[in-house]
C-alpha cells in the first residue's frame, strides 16, 4: 500500500483501491466488510477516487463500482511526471 500512498492516495483510498482489485465490481457495503472501513469513509474516499478518475460506476439495479484500470496508469504516469526533477 506504502506505493499507492507514495504517489498520492490516501490511506484509506488505497485500502478501497485494493479491495477493489481483489474483489471486482462491488457494493459499498462489500467493500466497507473487506477494508474494516466505516461505509461513510467508504463512500467518501470513493468519491476522491472518482475525482481521480480511478474508479467508476457499473450501473445495474444496485450500483456497483469498478475499477478503471488505464486511467489509473495515465495518472500514476502523470503524478510520476509531477514529481520528477
Amino acid at each position: 500500500m506504502n506505493e499507492l500512498n507514495e504517489i498520492g492516495l490516501t490511506e484509506n483510498e488505497s485500502k478501497i483501491y485494493l479491495a477493489l482489485i481483489d474483489l471486482g465490481p462491488s457494493l459499498a457495503g462489500q467493500i466497507s466488510r473487506k477494508t474494516g472501513l466505516h461505509r461513510r469513509t467508504v463512500y467518501d474516499s470513493i468519491e476522491m477516487l472518482i475525482k481521480k478518475g480511478l474508479v467508476g460506476y457499473i450501473k445495474n439495479n444496485n450500483r456497483k463500482l469498478k475499477l478503471e484500470k488505464h486511467k489509473f496508469y495515465r495518472w500514476y504516469i502523470n503524478m510520476w511526471k509531477l514529481d520528477s526533477p
